[in-house]
């Protein structure tokens, strides 16, 4: 999720988080619709984990992991792109990570 404000750089994971964003920080903004702050449809990188179409399990795997984290991360880069906020996502992760590597499944 992002705010839509033209300068502003927030970016999170909850409604409640940008709702709370909205009123502080960018009051201005109105109650915005799920098209107008999604960055990219969750649903999309959680098939790509958990489904394998070819056996019908629902098991992730790392390669799968690490297909869905690329899949992600184009996508913010995309939106980026869309909303000509480069710069301010230059970061694609969007919030500081430690290891900036895919998580595996033992850490699942």
């Amino acid at each position: 999720m992002y705010c839509s404000g033209a300068a502003c750089t927030w970016r999170g994971t909850r409604k409640e988080e940008l709702r709370k964003h909205n009123k502080g920080q960018c009051p201005t903004l109105a109650e915005e619709r799920h098209e107008q702050y999604l960055i990219y449809e969750p649903k999309v990188i959680l098939d790509c984990i958990f489904e394998d179409p070819g056996s019908g399990t629902v098991t992730p795997s790392n390669s799968r992991l690490e297909v869905a984290t690329t899949y992600a991360l184009a996508f913010v880069a995309e939106r980026a792109i869309e909303l000509q906020k480069t710069e301010m996502w230059e970061d694609l992760w969007g919030r500081p990570v430690t290891v900036k590597s895919c998580v595996t499944v033992a850490d699942i």
